[in-house]
């Protein structure tokens, strides 16, 4: 967790810290680092430096400046700036932001409540960091925004369970099994063709049954009694009675 790392870090590194205000500056640095950038250098100008807390931080009681890199490949630049007794406030750049600074103007009760009793750990963890997180990195870094959904593009329905898992029929007093399985699944259990005649009870408001991208006709099976148009012509080759028996007359 970042606070176990933030907390070690400050505390391991506060006595740097002259004054309330650069125990703040150092807060806001250290949780910085600790949310994943890593610190570079102080100012733009200077040369890269991997130190954590580089060395003259806070040379300059009136201006803190921290430089990072960020995993985008980008610099992010923060400057801190004491404006008077009780005005402090913090600026962002991104190196690729095109002139864009972000500005928060620390709370006047913050700033007390850290000159009063110092910039502790928990204080900082418990109020100051959230709003420099909102404030600065939240601003400086935003979360990317969802895609919208194309109202165009085709939706995903839920797999249909295949016909064989399907219950049977009605019909009368009987019971049949669904029909086309063998159309649509090669392989997999015979539920009939996709041949009926015009005399099948299934054409008495059956209409088929549709499947995704396909419509299944309906097929002829034994159990449901319906003559059949036989309007293919028979096999050739003198297969006699055989082939076809019980289709009818045969077909092909």
């Amino acid at each position: 967790m970042w606070q176990s790392l933030f907390r070690d870090l400050f505390e391991g590194l506060v006595q740097q810290a002259e004054s309330p205000t650069e125990r703040l500056v150092l807060g806001l640095h250290i949780y910085t680092v600790a949310r994943e950038l890593q610190c570079s250098g102080l100012r733009e100008e200077d040369e890269e430096t991997e130190e954590m807390v580089p060395a003259g931080w806070n040379r300059n009681k009136q201006v803190f400046s921290f430089r990072y890199k960020h995993a985008s490949g980008c610099s992010l630049y923060v400057k801190v700036v004491k404006v008077g007794e009780r005005a402090i406030t913090v600026h962002s750049l991104r190196s690729d932001a095109q002139g864009k600074i972000w500005t928060w103007k620390i709370p006047a009760e913050v700033i007390s409540e850290v000159e009063s009793n110092g910039a502790t750990t928990d204080y900082l963890l418990s109020t100051v960091l959230s709003m420099y997180q909102q404030e600065i990195l939240d601003k400086t870094f935003p979360a990317p925004k969802p895609v919208p959904s194309n109202p165009l593009l085709i939706e995903h329905h839920p797999a249909q369970s295949p016909v064989w898992a399907q219950p049977s029929m009605p019909y009368g007093s009987q019971f049949y099994p669904p029909v086309g399985a063998s159309d649509l699944y090669p392989g997999m259990p015979s539920l009939g063709g996709g041949l009926v005649g015009p005399q099948h009870p299934l054409f008495q408001g059956a209409q088929g049954r549709r499947q995704p991208g396909r419509l299944d006709p309906l097929g002829p099976f034994e159990q449901v009694p319906g003559q059949r148009n036989p309007d293919h012509f028979p096999p050739p080759g003198g297969f006699g009675g055989g082939f076809g028996s019980g289709f009818g007359g045969g077909f092909i």
